[in-house]
């Protein structure tokens, strides 16, 4: 009799710990992969570019010109996401004052950002896709803009009728576009709804294909310097998606969570 109270009170024992595993299993939420979505991001792109050459030419003119340049752009991006693959096509312009004016020189020279950009499309793989986030491998390419004026400050007083009439210690403005292909990563949150917000970091680098000439809106150059403009960026976006499976009748696909 002791003995099959025993074996009852061991087989109690284990069909309550089976019970509780059960219930913590099925606590847990079930992942879901949606085949198909459509995303739109809206961000803050922190690029710091290189222009030594431009850079020691200026100084070798007595500019002061740092060779590192950082800017802060306002990116949007759509993109495609097809299982584990993404296409996105994206764009940075800046929208907000940034200073980067570098300090006035010896003889008066002051350089100043006039805006900085970029546009291009990438293509991401994504190695890292469990219940919570993704992480992709992304390359790509496109082209980098980068605009700047140097002035020479003057105590001079001039009406401000004349303005345009006064002797101009300015060269107005220096571009440069430049192509580049892109290699970075991308760390964002997994779709859990049909229709989802999520946080979305980014990182890489951006290198130029081949040296681009300098010019400028004024005046037509003659032997321009070339330069290769290279970036490295960090991202902060938000991600709208909206995410389907194949098969989904619009019904299906507006009662899904």
């Amino acid at each position: 009799m002791k003995h099959i109270l025993y074996v009852c009170l061991l087989l109690t024992q284990v069909a309550v710990a089976q019970s509780g595993e059960s219930i913590q299993a099925d606590s847990l939420p079930k992942k879901i992969n949606y085949k198909f979505g459509l995303t739109s991001e809206f961000g803050i792109n922190y690029a710091l570019s290189s222009l030594p050459i431009f850079a020691s030419f200026a100084r070798s003119n007595g500019v002061n010109f740092s060779s590192r340049r950082l800017g802060v752009n306002f990116t949007f991006a759509t993109g495609f996401r097809l299982n584990r693959f993404r296409i996105q096509l994206a764009q940075a312009i800046q929208i907000l004052p940034f200073d980067d004016t570098s300090p006035p020189s010896a003889n008066g020279w002051t350089a100043r950002s006039l805006g900085s950009g970029h546009v291009g499309g990438t293509l991401g793989y994504d190695v890292l896709n469990n219940r919570n986030r993704r992480l992709y491998v992304l390359g790509g390419f496109g082209q980098i803009g980068q605009d700047y004026s140097f002035y020479r400050q003057s105590a001079q007083s001039v009406p401000f009728g004349t303005i345009f009439q006064a002797n101009q210690n300015s060269v107005p403005s220096m571009t440069i576009r430049n192509q580049f292909v892109e290699f970075g990563i991308e760390y964002a949150q997994q779709e859990k709804r049909r229709r989802t917000a999520s946080n979305v970091l980014r990182a890489g680098y951006r290198m130029g294909i081949n040296k681009q000439p300098w010019g400028s809106d004024t005046y037509t150059l003659t032997n321009p310097i070339t330069e290769r403009v290279n970036q490295f960026y960090v991202q902060w976006a938000v991600a709208l998606s909206t995410n389907w499976n194949r098969g989904d009748r619009p019904s299906a696909r507006k009662n899904r969570p």
